[in-house]
């Protein structure tokens, strides 16, 4: 399993869909299952050699039960087709996903069945872990996009030295409150409770950036923005966290009956 890339199939594009809101279905099939249904877009689409896909599954109690299946990239019923129709952020190879009648093993998946407790909650657990690191690296992804754009105001004397050391200032705490999500992420129960934490790091960091790549834009001048077609991209780049699951206005709910105890 060494050096292989690993793709991650949850998260939908579709407006007010959840990270775990799987459009891709689960039909039993002798000692196995079917796996149907689409997602897009999905990094890596063509360079990913596993596939890791969130799962739902039809109860008995008309409950949809969600969990992740892992299977080959090349498996067979598993193909691809392009979705990405921008030149931003192109270099990511985000593309659709199609998975038709993907034969899957029980060694595959893991889904807790209506009485499986403790699948259940080791379900539940690997959601919170996958949703709170993904939180992170996607959140310092997108700070490097703003911390490109600072650099080269920062390193301009002619900019004045309150306005570099006030943008500076912000993205060094960005950088501080992303180092201790890690920090919780790695000593903390992994209950609703930490994501709800890790959550409030990425969306406070997620305005830090949108302030500051803006700022940096109007500290570099009009003449850069014009002249320097990088500057445009990480301009427009900057703002692609907010498209990112999980969506603020789905998470709101959330947090804020967490914060109310």
């Amino acid at each position: 399993m060494d050096g292989l890339l690993v793709a991650s199939a949850f998260a939908e594009g579709r407006r007010g869909a959840g990270i775990l809101d799987s459009t891709v279905y689960l039909t039993p099939d002798g000692e196995g299952f079917r796996l149907n249904g689409r997602k897009k877009p999905c990094t890596m689409a063509n360079s990913m050699d596993i596939i890791t896909v969130g799962v739902a599954l039809q109860g008995a109690d008309s409950v949809k039960h969600t969990g992740m299946a892992i299977l080959p990239a090349r498996q067979q019923g598993v193909s691809r087709r392009e979705f990405w129709r921008i030149p931003l952020l192109a270099a990511a190879d985000n593309h659709e996903l199609c998975f038709e009648n993907v034969h899957v093993t029980s060694d595959q998946l893991l889904l807790a069945a209506e009485d499986d407790r403790e699948t259940a909650e080791l379900v539940a657990s690997a959601e919170v872990e996958g949703m709170g690191w993904f939180e992170i690296v996607a959140t310092a992804s997108y700070l490097g996009v703003v911390s490109a754009m600072a650099e080269r105001v920062l390193r301009d004397e002619r900019v004045d030295p309150g306005e570099r050391a006030a943008l500076g200032g912000e993205i060094e705490c960005a950088q501080a409150a992303l180092d201790g999500a890690v920090h919780m992420m790695e000593t903390s129960p992994t209950d609703q409770g930490l994501l709800a934490r890790v959550l409030m790091v990425r969306f406070a960091v997620q305005r830090i950036i949108a302030r500051c790549a803006m700022q940096a834009a109007e500290l570099a001048g009009g003449l850069a923005f014009i002249e320097n077609a990088e500057m445009m991209t990480l301009l427009a780049g900057s703002r692609c966290l907010a498209f990112h699951p999980m969506s603020r206005k789905a998470a709101e709910p959330m947090l804020a009956d967490w914060l109310k105890g």
